[in-house]
């Protein structure tokens, strides 16, 4: 049988875009092969693909195994996993495929993906263990290996990710299927005996959830979104310092976390165009350890969807810091926590509001020690005042303790209502730990009062009522009687006070704290304005503090950013602001400056070829937001409020404007702009002129049904420029697509030249005219066919081309010329413009048909050279605009 080269890749693809896919996972769009497993589809023996319907996906065995779960979500547990699709491969060079599997065992290879091949032609079956970039996780962390021999995950999950860009080219026609399509199979086995050694894989045996190809090798940035949509639905760990992103590019587990906190990642989100909505979670590295739920645990994360919500776009991801879970001495508190400690990260501003339930396994450490000792109680402990930066020793005052909401025996305790970054800062760190019934706290009021501090007192746990005792080393001596957990009082300072709580039923609790107020200055300095010797300036906030415990965090434009240090360096205008609080919480301060540029700005018009109505944008440098930019024109008056440095108004009817922006200190930067009628005086209907000539008369004999046809029998006159008023165009005329570079204007002559053949068979030949705008780079167009007419040639009174151009500047004030012109396909070609003296303006390419090929602003110079080249042949324009000064210049293509 003959093999045939078939190029279905691009029909395929095009073919696949035509289909409207609701989701993208990580936002990538192009998938061939997306499966998901569901239950429903399961029973009914459908696999449907989610990237494209008609690449349609079948069982190759009798049975693919049960209904398991993979971090809540459906899958198979299966002992012969097998899955086939047909697909073009011929013509593509690369192919990226994800397998999300868990295997049954460690040493045995496991094919993922396989194809079939012809197996008397030399060819290569990709299995698991070839040229892949495997993600293999273990409870140590998270590494990437291209070597299967070292794949020794103690948990066996995996996000098998494989780079296959290297197609032999000799062979890639070779695969068979039907219709030219290769046969891909999911989890198959086979053996390859054409190389040397021989490549076998067994079946995938194990836990097995989804599935992705794409037919293009992705980029790193690709991939990256959608190996974070797959670990953070599935409870896997990414490779050391591997951000997660969703599928907005927006980072909701920082590369930094990795430092202090890169083991057993896990969490909550959503990301709409990622199809992900992840309501309930564990590390599948450590099952069954903690698992986090959007309130109380459901068996799937499916059944929680049906009755929860959170926000599109919000995350809160957990990682802990990679210690065993033993138990670490007392503390104050008389609490031994875990030496495992957990980052939380809050992505978006509803974060803060979902309730989160923690389920969280006593079979360790906490369980002997509780066994041990029966009067022992489960905390949680919950420190909100951190950051990525440390791990908590979870000593301050200020940490949490959460009662357990239930427990299970000595097996599990359930922790209910947790809310993290409740102080807008991205982080919080938490832990568990055993100690007394009932734990004191003393906090202060941060208005840095060095006299007197107003106190708070804070009892967890333990009965009401509670009788407290306050004393102080500077003679204070008070008791309480509250049914409170909160009780106020004014402390002096300097001294040390102690609290005594003892509760209804017996229970001591006690704590000492020193009430001394740190001297805390936080002075920015004036506002400072970059220049062209200054693009930078150093923000120092801690020159003034003296307390090296004191926290600090920086907002721009009220928005925290994600640095912790006293010392900022900024190169962006805005406005800065530094909160610096003491390591003992009893004195917070605020500065704020404003970094900006001398107020300036520029705008300019965006409008389409065929728009009624065009845009104007203004961009400023400097000032403080938000900004107010009005555009005044002579029928109507637009304004828009923006926050950032640009602001876009739209739908404009063509008019000059004024446009205006004003910063919130009132600095102004004002221009005027046009909008153009873009084809404003231009009108074209040759066909309305053939009839005129009786020697002409309508032809159905032309295979071109779109084109107009007319058989003529001498020399006919045509003008182009009948229903053209607009001064600024010029004509091009083209027999069959060919340029005629010897006719300058809209009259032309057609006449009979029979040595010419017409490349219809009926001997017609098409006449095209397009009109060119000179001022805004659109155009018109017309074709009509004739039979019997070969020749095109110049009709007498046309003017030479580029007279006519808009806005016409002395040759002495400023010039612009295109050389060489006319210039080939892919070679280089100058844009040279000169004038007497330094000018800023931009540069404009214009394709044949009107689209915007290329912009460049210039500027400081009064010459400027600007090398090009262009893919097609074809008649292109280039336009600068300096000011109200408007040069046009032809480029012609061969």
């Amino acid at each position: 049988m003959n093999l045939k080269k078939l190029l279905l890749f691009l029909t395929s693809f095009c073919y696949s875009l035509s289909w409207s896919q609701q989701f993208f996972p990580g936002g990538v769009a192009g998938a061939e092969t997306w499966y998901i497993v569901d239950y429903a589809n399961l029973a009914q023996g459908q696999f449907p693909n989610l990237a494209d319907p008609y690449i349609r996906l079948s069982s190759c065995t009798s049975s693919l195994g049960s209904e398991g779960l993979f971090n809540f979500n459906h899958s198979i547990n299966t002992n012969l996993l097998c899955l086939t699709y047909n697909a073009s491969l011929e013509n593509t060079t690369s192919r990226n495929v994800f397998f999300v599997g868990e295997p049954k065992e460690l040493n045995i290879n496991y094919g993922h993906l396989t194809t079939n091949w012809r197996t008397d032609m030399s060819s290569i079956i990709l299995p698991a263990w070839i040229n892949r970039y495997r993600f293999d996780l273990a409870n140590k962390g998270a590494y990437a290996n291209n070597n299967s021999v070292a794949f020794n995950s103690v948990t066996k999950a995996n996000i098998n990710f494989y780079n296959w860009n290297v197609y032999q080219s000799d062979k890639r026609f070779k695969s068979y299927g039907l219709g030219g399509e290769t046969a891909f199979n999911i989890g198959k086995s086979f053996t390859n005996t054409t190389v040397t050694p021989t490549l076998e894989g067994q079946s995938f045996m194990g836990n097995f959830p989804e599935f992705i190809s794409y037919p293009f090798e992705l980029t790193a940035n690709q991939k990256n979104r959608v190996e974070s949509y797959l670990a953070l639905k599935y409870g896997i760990t990414l490779a050391p310092n591997t951000p997660y992103r969703n599928a907005k590019n927006t980072v909701f587990w920082n590369a930094a976390n990795y430092t202090k906190f890169g083991t057993r990642i896990f969490g909550i989100g959503r990301d709409n165009i990622s199809g992900l909505n992840q309501l309930q979670s564990e590390s599948v590295h450590n099952r069954n350890y903690l698992i986090a739920s959007v309130r109380k645990l459901m068996d799937t994360n499916l059944e929680k969807q049906q009755i929860e919500q959170i926000a599109n776009n919000n995350f809160i991801v957990f990682g802990d810091n990679g210690l065993a879970d033993g138990l670490m001495a007392e503390n104050e508190q008389h609490v031994r926590i875990l030496h495992r400690k957990w980052l939380s990260q809050n992505t978006n501003e509803k974060a803060k509001d979902i309730n989160i339930y923690f389920k969280f396994n006593l079979m360790t450490a906490i369980n002997q020690a509780m066994t041990a000792n029966s009067t022992l109680k489960l905390w949680m402990l919950h420190d909100k005042y951190t950051t990525n930066q440390t791990v908590s020793d979870f000593t301050s005052q200020y940490v949490e303790y959460y009662d357990a909401a239930g427990m299970d025996g000595l097996q599990y305790g359930f922790f209910e209502d947790v809310f993290f970054d409740t102080d807008d800062g991205f982080y919080d760190q938490f832990t568990f730990g055993v100690g007394p019934d009932m734990i004191v706290q003393l906090r202060f009021d941060n208005s840095c009062d060095t006299n007197r501090v107003r106190s708070t007192v804070v009892i967890t746990g333990g009965r009401p009522s509670y009788k407290v005792n306050i004393t102080s080393t500077n003679g204070y001596n008070e008791n309480f009687v509250t049914n409170e957990n909160t009780l106020n009082f004014e402390a002096l300072a300097p001294s040390t006070y102690t609290v005594t709580v003892e509760d209804s039923v017996g229970n001591v609790a006690e704590t000492e704290v020193e009430v001394v107020v740190p001297q805390i200055n936080v002075n920015l300095g004036p506002d400072i304005v970059f220049n062209a010797s200054q693009q930078q300036a150093t923000l120092n906030a801690g020159q003034n503090v003296l307390d090296p415990t004191a926290t600090y965090k920086w907002y721009k434009d009220g928005v925290l950013l994600d640095f912790y240090g006293p010392v900022l360096t900024v190169t962006e205008p805005g406005e800065y602001t530094v909160e610096v609080t003491s390591g003992n919480m009893m004195c917070q301060k605020r500065d704020t400056i404003i970094v900006g540029y001398n107020f300036a700005g520029s705008a300019y018009v965006s409008i389409g070829c065929e728009d009624d109505f065009g845009n104007i944008t203004a961009t400023v440098t400097g000032g403080v937001p938000p900004f107010t930019t009005v555009a005044s024109g002579n029928t109507v008056t637009v304004s828009q409020v923006h926050s950032t440095t640009s602001g876009t108004i739209t739908n404009l009817p063509p008019d000059v404007y004024t446009v205006t922006t004003t910063d919130s200190s009132g600095n102004v930067f004002q221009t005027s702009l046009e909008i153009l009628d873009m084809l404003e005086g231009m009108d074209v209907d040759l066909e309305a002129q053939i009839p005129e000539f009786p020697i002409c008369f309508p032809s159905t004999f032309y295979s071109n049904t779109s084109v107009p046809a007319y058989t003529c029998g001498g020399v006919i006159a045509l003008d182009a420029s009948v229903l053209v008023t607009n001064p600024n165009v010029i004509y091009e005329w083209y027999v069959n697509g060919n340029y005629q570079s010897n006719i300058n204007g809209p009259l032309v002559e057609l006449y009979n030249t029979p040595q010419q053949p017409s490349p219809d068979p009926s001997g017609f030949n098409e006449f095209q005219v397009l009109i060119y705008n000179l001022e805004t780079g659109c155009y018109i167009t017309e074709t009509v066919a004739i039979n019997r007419m070969y020749g095109i040639r110049d009709g007498g009174n046309n003017q030479p081309i580029g007279t006519r151009i808009a806005n016409p500047q002395p040759a002495e004030a400023i010039s612009a010329k295109v050389y060489p012109n006319p210039s080939d396909v892919n070679a280089t070609f100058y844009y040279e413009i000169t004038s007497s003296e330094v000018f800023s303006g931009t540069v404009y390419i214009y394709s044949p048909n009107g689209a915007l090929l290329f912009e460049k602003g210039i500027s400081g110079q009064s010459e400027y050279n600007i090398p090009l080249s262009l893919t097609t042949s074809g008649t292109y324009l280039a336009i600068t605009k300096v000011g109200e000064k408007t040069l046009t210049n032809k480029i012609i293509i061969k």
